[in-house]
């Protein structure tokens, strides 16, 4: 028996021992939160035929902020998942939860389908110029939420991680304060000569200096861009910072990067960041009078006050920020005095703000007026269209119909018994109606993102399913809307490359199912975040405190995400940081778990 016992003991003794998780694994991660965010290079892209007939550049894109951050994104987000199924294979650890697993694996089927049945696979697969948040992209966002889920469960590795983005968060700060201060590095020679190839270096010229006051885009490529970096950031960052509290170095350089990147929002001046934060502070006061104890809602609630008090001092040293939200919001008539506008053959119908207009052509060369109702009008100066001179000019090879208001002058030229238009470019072509839903007399609203939105969202219905394929949406919104231009609302020569609204990006990308995923993932989230939170909230946890950040940086990001695309300069760390919540929640419930047995002992 003696024998047999020491046997067993030797076998158990000789069993491998469960290492505990290292940073070494999460290293890509680390690099991802790091580089993607900050890479500049100089890439020139050769377009495909239809990509370089609608591009305004002409057959090249010439990109510095995108494409090189898609290769690091995708190459490390391969590693990460390399690294992931090593590790599985070595440890056999209990692979992500299928209810966080399986939306985003949906997701990645219907971008792979989209993709598949795109008119323009090429630019499903790359992206879009100046974007590229392709196929591969999306792909390896999911790849990065997975492989953080699996793999970063440690303090020790989230602390890494977050290393990374402090890094990244304060180049950005500093590159966006000094842009704010009327200093810009990103156009400074030095900073130029490793942006540009050696052969191109004989073109640099020294223009940093530019004054104050002027856009903060840092390497972001938009100001825009900025409100959703931050948003997604800064609670992190402060955050990281009470946390570092007991070793210095790490304290001071958190909250530094957290002071330089509120500085890098006040100069972007981004309207969508400032929305975010509002939303950030109500969601945190609410949540913290429901929830927290005595001592941690102080601080919330000064914390909430305190950001009040800088966000109204950035409205009242940025007046225009307030004036222009204001004018944006209310109703406008039409420069052009159309709201819609209908070519049948030789018939126009203008829907005016005086009413309807009927103007026809005649076969003896003349023109009739009808109103709504069908009546001749036989003098327009004693109508309603008194405001319109129209007249039919005979001096050309066609006839051409002339509808002035004194504040656009449009073009009608009848060609083969049908009118055509003359659109701001000046070439004739045939009129097609562009269909519209919502935001009728608000265009303006969110610099003009009321008239995207309101030609993008009758394209929703085409794309149930699957979607045109990742950065198809530029050959899916009617460039060449006539009525759009002559209200001022797109310009001839500008190209509406995105939506400006992660949501509809999702929907007419990769499909409106794709979209309820994104949803049900991010819907998922919150409620556990709401129904787990059983016990009373005490931020001096490190663990709650930064599940709190977290949350609430995501809160700030989904915010911003409704007046800004998502890039691959900021989607990778919203993914990664929404997988390192998701996990925190998972340690938060078993701890209050933990405490519910000591309580019930």
């Amino acid at each position: 028996m003696a024998k047999k016992k020491a046997t067993r003991n030797s076998k158990i003794d000789q069993a491998p021992k469960t290492q505990q998780p290292t940073i070494f694994s999460t290293i890509p991660i680390f690099l991802v939160m790091l580089l993607v965010p900050l890479v500049m290079r100089l890439k020139i892209v050769e377009l495909d035929p239809q990509s370089a007939q609608i591009w305004i550049e002409g057959s090249h894109n010439l990109d510095f902020n995108a494409y090189w951050k898609m290769i690091f994104l995708v190459v490390l987000a391969v590693i990460a998942g390399l690294i992931m199924v090593m590790e599985w294979f070595l440890t056999k650890k209990t692979f992500v939860s299928r209810r966080w697993w399986m939306p985003a694996a949906a997701f990645s089927v219907l971008t792979l389908l989209s993709t598949f049945f795109s008119s323009n696979p090429t630019v499903a697969r790359r992206g879009v110029m100046d974007h590229y948040e392709g196929m591969w992209a999306l792909l390896a966002y999911m790849l990065l939420f997975v492989t953080t889920l699996y793999l970063v469960q440690t303090s020790q590795q989230r602390r890494f991680v977050l290393h990374g983005l402090l890094f990244s968060s304060i180049i950005i700060g500093i590159i966006g304060t000094l842009q704010w201060i009327g200093y810009d590095p990103i156009i400074a020679p030095w900073f130029q000569r490793m942006m540009l190839p050696p052969e191109l270096h004989h073109a640099i010229t020294d223009s940093g200096h530019m004054g104050g006051g002027h856009s903060v885009y840092a390497t972001l490529g938009n100001s825009n861009y900025v409100g959703s970096f931050t948003a997604l950031t800064i609670p992190v960052l402060l955050a990281a910072a009470y946390i570092n509290k007991n070793h210095r170095v790490l304290k001071i350089l958190y909250t530094m990067a957290s002071v330089v990147m509120f500085i890098t929002l006040m100069g972007s001046q981004s309207r969508a960041g400032i929305a975010a934060f509002l939303t950030m502070v109500i969601v945190a006061t609410s949540f913290v009078l429901i929830k927290a104890s005595g001592k941690t809602k102080k601080i919330v609630l000064a914390g909430s006050g305190g950001t009040l008090a800088v966000l109204l001092i950035i409205a009242l040293i940025h007046p225009p920020i307030v004036n222009r939200t204001m004018a944006e919001l209310q109703h406008k008539e039409n420069p052009a005095g159309l709201t819609d506008l209908w070519i049948e053959e030789n018939l126009i119908t203008m829907e005016t703000t005086q009413g309807i207009l009927h103007i026809q052509y005649e076969k003896d060369q003349r023109i009739v007026l009808k109103d709504e109702t069908g009546n001749p009008i036989e003098n327009i100066a004693e109508s309603p269209f008194a405001a319109y001179e129209i007249s039919l000019d005979h001096a050309s090879e066609h006839p051409v119909l002339l509808v002035d208001n004194q504040k656009k002058a449009i073009e009608f030229p009848y060609i083969h018994d049908e009118f055509h238009i003359t659109d701001l470019k000046g070439e004739i072509r045939p009129y097609e109606r562009v269909e519209k839903w919502g935001f009728e007399g608000r265009e303006d609203l969110g610099s003009r993102r009321g008239y995207t939105w309101s030609r993008t969202l009758p394209l929703l219905k085409d794309h149930l399913l699957i979607g045109a394929g990742p950065g198809n949406f530029i050959f899916e919104f009617p460039q060449d809307d006539f009525l759009g231009q002559l209200q001022g609302y797109n310009h001839p020569n500008r190209i509406v490359s995105n939506p400006h609204n992660q949501y509809l990006q999702i929907a007419i990308y990769t499909g409106l199912l794709s979209l309820l995923m994104f949803i049900v993932l991010i819907g998922q989230f919150f409620w556990s975040w709401c129904r787990n939170n059983k016990q009373k909230l005490d931020l001096r946890e490190e663990n709650q405190l930064l599940l709190t950040a977290i949350t609430l940086g995501i809160v700030g990001y989904l915010v911003a995400a409704v007046f800004n695309d998502s890039i691959v300069a900021i989607a990778p760390v919203f993914w990664i940081l929404l997988a390192m919540g998701i996990q925190l929640q998972s340690e938060c419930n078993q701890e209050d778990d933990g405490k519910n047995e000591k309580t019930e002992i």
